[in-house]
């Protein structure tokens, strides 16, 4: 009778002993949300809202592992962590900002010993949405898909995926949130707001500026229409009538490589191997020569057997010293960074920066890349294999990664960045049927710094040449988008196969031959999903196009990385002043 009790008691002080070693398996994925309106944008950084609950009496301190593959087992690209903590019997929102490519990849979350695979994304264009607060139950039926207030970033770097907001309230903000809000309208998106029992939101603080004193007034290169309706009534085909109509989905992309990756291999053409092949041959020949015949001879001629292994470890010494150096001078023996990057101004000195950079290294080393920015999203954009790193966007952002020597490592990266001031003004401006005279007045530290320039004119993209610190139209044959796109996507494809290429090219060189698909990018090929920029024929506004040296607030912030040299495209919406000449 008295082994049950004590057998109790054993069984007890083992469940005791174990129990905290068990990993709390209660915490779900509630609800999966991928962009603004359950779709992303390919070949961007897309929002990636997921809600989970913890069911469970302790509280889950771990960190969120999300993953890319094509199957089980398989891994592309660098993971993305968030560390999560979810006291018991509660749930939060965390967001992850995932580069999206063109294929259909199966995407997984790993919290702690679980895994989950998530629903995988529907393609896309760029959402337009009705803005709800949060927990409100009140504010009636919408036209358009709706999104939370309280998911939208904290930084405009992760709003690719939003042309469209419909507001009829005054959300509940932190400042952070308010800014990125702002920083996406002065990028150039469009706000409809809609009266709330009949008077238009008035709003203070950041946001103060979403006062318009008419209908339709610009902030930036964006756009605020205010409609007297109720946000049931606002549907697609209700604000293509009222001028505003939203991006199509492109279609598919039928290249095997993305324009994204023809980018970084273009940075990765500059850092290419020059080696001496005639000495890399004739000290192989001679190492063979001493390993074999003068090797030889001497085990025949020696009287101990030691002298030919030592002679034999020796020369191989040597000839490993040597083809190690011979490599590195193929590599010019340092370590460097090259960047490109497309920079959108949003006010006076603040730029919404995506940029392609390749990092060189001749040390092996685990690397912390970080940027000069309050928040930094990044993304390895390898679609062919895994990339030894990670990538966290809470805490500024920063992406650490395991270089290997001698190796290349490109990336990509988004962020509001500080730069200087474009101080742009249009001095001069005629058209008849098309663009006859365009003069621009920049600043001159800026004009010093500018490479090539181009202006959009409905159709036609024309080149500009710089006089002094002044941007005039001329210096080139101007060309229809469609005959642009076309020859510059042709010449885009001498990097997807690097080889093919006669020689290295310099970074300058590399900046204006790759500059023009930054062009196609922004206005899209049919087939990239950009496009949403383009100016129609009707459209009286321009788009400047300007390469220029890179500022030194745009470049890397990492330790061993070397000297980095990057150029910049930036992007301004010209609008045409009311007294020029027809």
């Amino acid at each position: 009778m008295r082994r049950l009790p004590t057998t109790i008691r054993l069984a007890f002080a083992v469940l005791v002993a174990v129990w905290p070693a068990v990993p709390a398996r209660a915490v779900e994925v509630s609800e999966v949300r991928w962009g603004f309106d359950g779709s992303t944008v390919p070949q961007r950084v897309n929002v990636l809202s997921i809600l989970l609950e913890n069911d469970d009496g302790r509280p889950f301190d771990d960190v969120l592992v999300l993953t890319r593959g094509y199957g089980i087992g398989d891994r592309l690209g660098a993971r993305l962590v968030e560390p999560c903590y979810l006291a018991p019997f509660t749930s939060r929102w965390v967001q992850f900002f995932p580069y999206v490519g063109n294929d259909s990849q199966e995407w997984v979350l790993r919290m702690g010993e679980r895994r989950e695979t998530l629903p995988s994304p529907v393609r896309g264009a760029p959402a337009a949405v009705c803005l709800t607060a949060s927990g409100s139950l009140l504010q009636g039926r919408a036209g358009l898909r709706t999104f939370s207030d309280e998911l939208f970033p904290l930084t405009v770097a992760a709003t690719d995926g939003l042309a469209a907001v419909v507001l009829d309230y005054v959300p509940r903000w932190e400042p952070v949130r308010c800014r990125a809000f702002v920083d996406w309208l002065r990028r150039g998106g469009t706000l409809h707001l809609l009266p709330a029992g009949g008077e238009y939101p008035r709003f203070g603080g950041e946001l103060s500026i979403l006062n318009t004193p008419t209908d339709r007034v610009r902030v930036g290169s964006g756009l605020v229409v205010r409609h007297r309706a109720v946000r049931g009534d606002v549907t697609r085909e209700f604000l293509a009538k009222a001028g505003c109509p939203l991006p199509e989905s492109p279609p598919a992309s039928p290249g095997f490589q993305t324009l994204d990756e023809s980018l970084l291999a273009g940075l990765k053409e500059i850092v290419r191997p020059e080696h001496e092949w005639t000495l890399i041959y004739l000290g192989l020949i001679a190492y063979l020569i001493l390993i074999g015949p003068v090797n030889y001879l001497i085990g025949r001629r020696a009287a101990r057997y030691r002298l030919a292994i030592g002679f034999f470890l020796c020369a191989a010494m040597a000839a490993t010293w040597a083809m190690g150096t011979l490599g590195r001078r193929g590599f010019g023996e340092v370590s460097c960074v090259h960047s490109l990057a497309y920079a959108v101004p949003i006010d006076s000195g603040h730029y919404d920066v995506t940029q392609w950079v390749n990092v060189f290294v001749t040390h092996g080393d685990e690397y912390a890349i970080r940027h000069a920015a309050e928040h930094n999203l990044y993304a390895a954009c390898e679609t062919h294999e895994a990339v030894s790193g990670m990538i966290q966007a809470s805490g500024g952002g920063r992406f650490h990664v395991d270089i290997p020597r001698f190796s290349n490592r490109p990336f990509l990266h988004r962020a509001r960045l500080d730069g200087p001031p474009l101080d742009l003004e249009v001095r001069e401006w005629t058209q008849q049927s098309r663009l006859e005279a365009l003069t621009l007045s920049t600043g001159e530290e800026f004009a010093q710094d500018v490479v090539r320039a181009w202006v959009l004119h409905k159709d036609t993209l024309y080149p500009l040449r710089r006089d002094g610190s002044a941007l005039r139209l001329g210096g080139g044959r101007r060309e229809r988008v469609s005959q642009f796109v076309m020859e510059r996507t042709a010449d885009l494809r001498t990097f997807q196969h690097p080889y093919q290429r006669p020689q290295t090219v310099e970074p300058r060189e590399a900046a204006e031959e790759l500059a023009p698909a930054l062009i196609v990018r922004a206005i899209g090929d049919g087939n990239e999903p950009g496009g949403w920029n383009t100016s129609s024929p009707e459209d009286e506004d321009a788009q400047l196009f300007v390469l220029a040296e890179s500022p030194p607030g745009f470049g890397v912030r990492a330790e061993g990385l070397g000297s980095e040299t990057g150029f910049v495209l930036y992007h301004v919406r010209l609008h045409r002043p009311e007294n020029t000449d027809e």
